[in-house]
């Protein structure tokens, strides 16, 4: 599963399916557009819909628009029930922007920041961190079992939901602030780092507990030995990112478990 659109969407990976939305009501989407064309002159608007992107002339996109992009005023944007609704403004550094819609948007609404591009609204409530809890929840995984790693203030209700927060060393000030964990940075690989050392730990434990069923079973043979060394855990480390659920610690265990001699690739 993934988590997309800072919590509107919920992502079946395998299929693409949309497992959950959360947009934002037409008519509430609507009367924020027009309140902040009448508080703030000089925004420009898009959004992003159950199927595509759309935007006005004057909004400045940060990546290639695909070609199917709508083009049109941001009240027939807002009047598809988005799931986020983009807003830049030409004079106004991204603080300045994120606090004033924050201000328009109330408690009806949800402002988040990701980038210097653009605030974002999304409906009253969702964002990383609740839509985090809600897929938890589901999964009937708690919170002190999840590591969540962020980088910007829209990371924020994540990191401080999950068990362990984590920020990489390059991240913005207030995420440093709000965790007591640093990694180094994403250009230094930093998120590959730190789940690395997770797949690791889980493995190493995987092992530990292989290795206490054989002893009581009396079933470790001359024949086997599982591979205990660092430079066979790092190699096996990629395993389990290639496959899902339960298939990951049975392929990893097949590995860690075969004869002596025996390529397992």
């Amino acid at each position: 599963m993934a988590i997309c659109g800072n919590g509107s969407l919920l992502v079946e990976l395998a299929t693409g399916r949309l497992v959950r939305t959360f947009p934002l009501a037409a008519d509430l989407a609507m009367d924020r557009v027009r309140r902040m064309r009448q508080r703030l002159p000089g925004c420009a608007f898009a959004v992003e819909v159950m199927d595509g992107f759309g935007h006005e002339i004057a909004y400045v996109p940060m990546h290639e628009v695909p070609a199917d992009a709508l083009v049109e005023d941001a009240l027939a944007l807002a009047s598809r029930g988005p799931t986020r609704l983009l807003i830049q403004h030409r004079d106004l550094t991204i603080i300045e922007l994120f606090e004033r819609v924050t201000a328009i948007c109330g408690t009806l609404a949800t402002a988040h920041y990701s980038s210097d591009s653009f605030v974002e609204i999304t409906a009253p409530g969702i964002d990383k961190g609740s839509a985090l809890a809600r897929l938890c929840e589901d999964l009937g995984i708690g919170r002190n079992a999840v590591v969540a790693i962020g980088d910007m203030p829209i990371d924020l209700p994540m990191l401080a939901w999950a068990g362990r927060g984590v920020a990489v060393a390059n991240a913005h000030p207030d995420v440093l602030a709000a965790v007591s964990e640093t990694v180094v940075s994403n250009d230094e690989d930093g998120v590959a780092d730190l789940l690395r050392s997770l797949l690791i730990s889980q493995m190493s434990g995987m092992v530990a507990g292989l290795q206490t069923r054989a002893r009581v079973c009396g079933r470790r043979s001359a024949g086997h030995r599982l591979l205990l060394t660092e430079d066979v855990r790092f190699a096996m480390s990629p395993l389990p990112l290639r496959c899902r659920g339960r298939e990951c610690a049975a392929q990893f265990l097949m590995v860690v478990a075969a004869p002596l001699g025996h390529d397992p690739n």
